[in-house]
């Protein structure tokens, strides 16, 4: 066994390179012999703009995250979306999201101390039927355009869906609305002068907005204060509020008043009345009348529409017994029928009043429940956190940190130059659909400054694609290439300069010494980025050559 010296060592280590393809593992595929093995090419035409599917029901994006260059995210909506807002969080490690994301503080304010926590904003969606009419049988998708994100990052996407109410909850908000309402009013209006003080409104606001919020569960109601359509609906419930109290109470001071005036009066006609001439239900059902509470309480209760029914049957049957037996009376008590007479308008106009005042609070609630039904019909928000990275797994990062270039190399020691192929190893995932900008160093911050070096700068390892063999002077290293290592600089999106050695094999000088030395020889190229595949499957049969060579 040959002693393990440098010379045994460079030459292994260039055996391995080119017999394993490593130096040309970024393409994996572009050594195949066989031509029907080998992947189509990809049809021309391609996007602008690369896509990213998301799946909304498992919460995922279908692909890793591109970086250095904008992207669009795409995925399926319902018809009845209105926006979709986008925004999104940035950690180098998935421990560096330090706080579990609350969503219900998304539209709170974006200021932030720890930078893992700070919400970045993302272009949004938004449904311009009025504009576009969509294509028959086209799919219902969305399409969302981010800018450029960081390489090797782990992401988080809040995505807030802005929906209308579809019927069904249309009317269940309104009836849940319509009865909170009511009884909110019902339990606050208890005083007598039903004056409501803007914290008890505030109370009866926040009651329905809780309440709403339960039920539309998973979904949230954007009630920011910020929210103009949010201070409409405060301003015009609160308003409804007062119009309701305000009404219960003329209603209640004055009709309640004449109520029991006349009803006090019906009380001294009736013991004026003989009792044969007046029947004893009509006494019963006016004792029960007046002793009633015409308070509040009742007014919006279930008992209102029967004591109005009960009220109005009983003044129809007093009209009616006044009218048929007035003639039978006595002439002392004519007088006194026809004060009864003059009472009953009155009594009328009081039933109706009570009548109008329940007809009147529905028809207020009713309105108020529509309309807060139509301003929180655009700003339902349906929330989704998906988890995103931009590293990649092994193949996709392999394409981000190397890249193959053919070059030619000048070899000023040997007086020579050699076409050569090669691989660069980048310090930093370098996509290439980014174009390469100079920047001024002054005015970038270092970690942009590093990332740029780190997008230029390469290792290369490559070999020769012509002999540099010289009689009694040097050999090819094995069959007829040389392996090359040094480093480059991009100086365009696909030109690179270079530097570095070429080993080739030195032969002894003595004629009579068959032994040789590895040497090294300084070199400077010029190169190109080319396409592996292209390169080994159509213009050279490398590989078997490579083989044949270093077998024999």
């Amino acid at each position: 066994m040959a002693p393990m010296n440098i010379d045994n060592i460079i030459r292994y280590v260039c055996a391995t390179l080119i017999y394993s393809n490593i130096f040309l593992f970024p393409l994996s595929g572009f050594c195949q012999t066989d031509p029907k093995a080998a992947e189509p090419e990809e049809p021309k035409g391609e996007e602008p703009f690369k896509e990213v599917q998301i799946d909304l029901k498992g919460n995922y994006f279908r692909g890793t995250l591109p970086f250095d260059e904008p992207f669009i995210i795409k995925g399926e909506k319902s018809a009845n979306f209105i926006k979709i807002v986008t925004k999104y969080l940035e950690a180098k490690e998935i421990k560096d999201f330090c706080t579990i994301i609350d969503t219900t503080k998304v539209f709170g304010s974006m200021g932030c101390t720890d930078k893992a926590s700070c919400w970045t904003n993302v272009n949004y969606w938004q449904n311009n039927e009025n504009l576009i009419v969509p294509k028959e049988n086209e799919n219902d998708n969305f399409s969302i355009m981010v800018d450029e994100l960081k390489p090797n990052r782990f992401y988080k996407f809040y995505f807030g869906f802005q929906r209308k109410l579809s019927k069904n909850e249309r009317d269940a908000v309104k009836e849940l609305v319509r009865t909170n309402l009511q009884k909110d009013i019902s339990s606050v209006g208890k005083k007598v002068d039903f004056v409501f003080s803007n914290k008890q409104i505030d109370d009866i606001i926040n009651n329905t907005e809780e309440s709403l919020s339960n039920f539309i569960r998973p979904l949230k109601i954007d009630f920011k204060k910020e929210n103009r359509q949010k201070q409409s609906f405060d301003a015009n419930l609160a308003q409804t509020i007062k119009d309701i109290a305000y009404n219960l109470f003329n209603i209640n001071s004055n009709s309640k008043e004449d109520f029991i005036r006349n009803s006090e009066a019906l009380k001294i006609h009736q013991r004026n009345l003989p009792k044969k001439g007046l029947p004893e239900f009509i006494h019963l059902k006016l004792e029960d009348l007046t002793n009633r509470t015409l308070d509040e309480k009742l007014l919006n209760s279930k008992d209102l529409n029967l004591f109005i029914n009960d009220y109005e049957v009983f003044l129809n049957e007093l009209s009616m017994f006044s009218k048929r037996n007035r003639k039978n009376l006595s002439t002392s008590t004519s007088q006194t029928i026809n004060k009864i007479t003059s009472v009953l308008p009155n009594l009328i106009r009081i039933a109706k009043d009570y009548s109008a005042l329940s007809n009147q609070g529905v028809e207020l609630l009713n309105q108020e429940a529509e309309r807060l039904v139509s301003t929180i019909s655009d700003i339902i928000i349906l929330e989704s956190i998906v988890s995103g990275n931009s590293i990649g797994n092994f193949q996709a990062r392999a394409k981000y940190y190397f890249s193959a270039d053919l070059g030619v190399a000048v070899l000023p020691q040997i007086n020579k130059a050699s076409p050569y192929l090669g691989t660069n190893i980048y310090f930093a995932p370098v996509n290439k659909e980014k174009p390469l900008k100079w920047n001024n160093p002054c005015k970038i911050s270092f970690e942009e400054w590093s990332r740029n070096f780190g997008r230029r700068a390469s290792i290369l390892i490559g070999i020769s694609m012509t002999s540099l063999a010289e009689p009694e002077q040097r050999t090819d290293l094995i069959g007829s290439f040389n392996l090359l290592t040094g480093g480059g600089i991009r100086i365009a999106d696909a030109v690179r300069i270079n530097g570095g050695v070429i080993w080739y094999e030195k032969m002894n000088a003595n004629p009579l010494m068959s032994n040789s030395r590895i040497k090294a020889s300084p070199f400077a190229s010029l190169s190109f980025d080319i396409d592996v595949r292209t390169v080994f499957n159509k213009l050279f049969n490398t590989v078997p050559e490579i083989q044949n060579n270093f077998i024999n």
